[in-house]
């Protein structure tokens, strides 16, 4: 997917709650200072997984405005099977990207992920990431699209 490297930072799979904000707040803060990002994307905080709240949490706080910062847009994006489920509130995006183009590269990436895939009706499946794509598109004027949600921006 034109990915030139990944760090996995070896945090337990469904557990960050075992870990601290500080230690998580810290890892992303280092990332953040190698890195030197304008733009920082991070899970919503409408999510039924504890890591992805968490991760949320840890990067609203490790971007925090301060003087000369170099990140100036935190935005958050859904998953499917984890923000959809967040009955006591929703995902609501400001932002949409028309995919159209990238939604064959985006159907085969989730493809290679063998051991979350689901059959549809499943969020997590095929056909479902082709029904969300559409459900974005159909309220933003795009055929697919992915939405997001602008958390802070700095100008």
């Amino acid at each position: 997917m034109g990915a030139k490297s990944i760090d996995f930072l070896n945090f337990p799979d469904n557990e960050m709650d075992t870990v601290s904000l500080l230690e998580v707040t810290k890892s992303i803060e280092k990332i953040i200072s190698d890195f030197n990002p304008e733009i920082v994307y991070t899970h919503t905080n409408f999510d039924v997984n504890i890591d992805h709240r968490i991760c949320n949490q840890a990067t609203l706080v490790a971007t925090r405005p301060y003087v000369n910062t170099k990140v100036k847009q935190v935005i958050s994006y859904e998953v499917p099977s984890s923000t959809e489920w967040y009955f006591p509130s929703s995902f609501s995006p400001n932002i949409f990207v028309d995919i159209s183009n990238e939604l064959t590269a985006k159907k085969n990436a989730l493809k290679s992920y063998t051991n979350e895939i689901r059959n549809f009706p499943h969020p997590r499946s095929v056909d479902a990431l082709d029904a969300i794509s559409k459900k974005w598109g159909s309220v933003s004027g795009f055929k697919h699209a992915e939405a997001f949600y602008l958390l802070r921006k700095l100008e």
